[in-house]
């Protein structure tokens, strides 16, 4: 029975699940076999559907790569992985939304660079890649750092990307520090972790530096941390937590999401609700496929056998 870590007695308060890298597969990304991509997607469903149930989140927030292949997609396959997008990750209205883009979604890793076309289509659906969205007076900042991984940026699109979140960031700055109500804490939602991004970039500087938030979310690597970040005067300044990815297909010994409560005087309540091990249930499987395929063997085997013997 999955609960909300300790905090959730703190009001007011806002309840918040995470999912980081689902790499949701459908029926045209990746290469796996069609029922490696089936499983995995399902036990994806079943996971999750189980946390919005048991925990009732006033929002749910995805820290990127929520598609295995989004960035690649044809229109065909962008409208398959939506539709599929709907059917896994069910919510009721009245629960807020946030998709953080990933470079599995809109690109920006190495030489997987970005286009207007897919940065058109993801806007569409989910929205601005840099957006400042406050609920309860908990302030959340959705950064598109893709657009900072690498070094310098690949193309004219990612370069625009990248100047466009330098820009968002400062006017962030401005605007959280003119909120007219008290000012709640500050949350950074970021699809890469900061110690990911490059150098040169500067987008570390301008987060801790200039946004100074609370907390700051992650994904991206697919295995929980907690790292502690210092400002220019020294000290900890910014805790980041990086979430483990919440699909076995990256090839981690765990999955989970991140159950979280933020108070609006600053406290935070974390926990990672775990899912039940897949590896050893799928291993399980292939002994049993093994058994029953060796047994029919053998029964046709010893059949012919006999029937050879009783000709004779």
């Amino acid at each position: 029975m999955w609960k909300w870590p300790r905090g959730s007695s703190v009001q007011p308060s806002l309840k918040v699940l995470f999912l980081s890298d689902p790499h949701i597969q459908c029926s045209f990304s990746a290469y796996e076999p069609w029922l490696f991509r089936w499983d995995a997607d399902r036990y994806l469903r079943q996971a999750y559907s189980r946390a919005i149930r048991q925990m009732n989140p006033d929002a749910v927030v995805i820290l990127g790569d929520l598609f295995a292949e989004g960035f690649k997609a044809s229109s065909v396959e962008w409208a398959d992985y939506l539709k599929c997008k709907d059917e896994l990750l069910h919510m009721s209205e009245d629960i807020l939304l946030i998709v953080v883009p990933g470079d599995n979604d809109i690109g920006g890793e190495g030489m997987d660079g970005m286009s207007e076309e897919v940065n058109r289509r993801y806007i569409a659906e989910f929205g601005p890649l840099n957006a400042l969205i406050v609920l309860r007076n908990i302030a959340f900042v959705k950064v598109n750092t893709p657009s900072f991984i690498n070094p310098a940026p690949q193309g004219v699109v990612e370069a625009t990307a990248r100047l466009e979140a330098e820009l968002f960031l400062r006017d962030a700055a401005r605007n959280l520090t003119g909120r007219p109500l008290t000012p709640g804490p500050v949350v950074v939602l970021s699809h890469v972790p900061l110690a990911h991004l490059a150098t040169p970039a500067g987008a570390r500087e301008l987060i801790v530096d200039t946004v100074q938030p609370s907390y700051l979310f992650s994904g991206h690597t697919h295995r929980p941390m907690v790292h502690c970040h210092h400002s220019n005067e020294g000290g900890c300044t910014l805790q980041e937590i990086t979430l483990p990815t919440s699909s076995y297909r990256m090839g981690e010994a765990h999955a989970g999401l991140g159950a979280a409560v933020i108070g609006e005087n600053g406290h935070l309540g974390y926990e990672v609700l775990w899912f039940p091990p897949r590896f050893p249930v799928l291993f399980c499987y292939l002994l049993w496929t093994i058994a029953t395929a060796v047994t029919v063997v053998t029964c046709v085997c010893c059949r012919c056998v006999l029937c050879r013997t009783t000709a004779n």
